[in-house]
């Protein structure tokens, strides 16, 4: 055989081996509605700095997507933990210092990352001096 017949064929071989080698790269991952995701009007959509996917709803609160599953987030009455004041979550924000805000019906939360729950920031109309994180919170809106 030439060498230049040992060349085609060898180049041949290679082509269809990368062909048949190939893997499909565009897998998706698709989560059904009824996998523990809202029925209702999403009414804010932001994509934070760490990837994660927050979608503010018109009554069920506010979940946190990270590509895989959802987490909820919700007004939770009668309990000791922390939670968001309402769940009718009118918007979404993350700030510079990467704080994540929720306005709802009710006012103010900022998001604390180190224990995964909603502070709300109280607001009163009578107050002279606003507290500290709503001072914060006033640069970025």
């Amino acid at each position: 055989m030439s060498n230049s017949k040992l060349i085609h064929t060898f180049f041949i071989l290679l082509i269809f081996s990368s062909i048949i080698g190939q893997e499909n790269q565009n897998e998706y991952n698709f989560v059904p509605i009824d996998d523990g995701f809202t029925q209702s009007a999403i009414t804010s959509i932001l994509k934070d700095n760490e990837g994660f996917t927050w979608i503010g709803t018109n009554s069920d609160g506010l979940f946190k997507y990270n590509s895989i599953d959802f987490k909820s987030y919700k007004q939770e009455l009668n309990s000791k933990k922390a939670s968001l004041n309402s769940s009718i979550v009118y918007s979404t924000f993350q700030d510079s210092q990467d704080n994540i805000w929720v306005g709802t019906e009710l006012g103010l939360n900022r998001y604390n990352k180190e224990l995964d729950k909603f502070e709300n920031i109280k607001l009163l109309k009578d107050q002279k001096k606003l507290p500290r994180q709503v001072e914060l919170a006033e640069k970025y809106f």
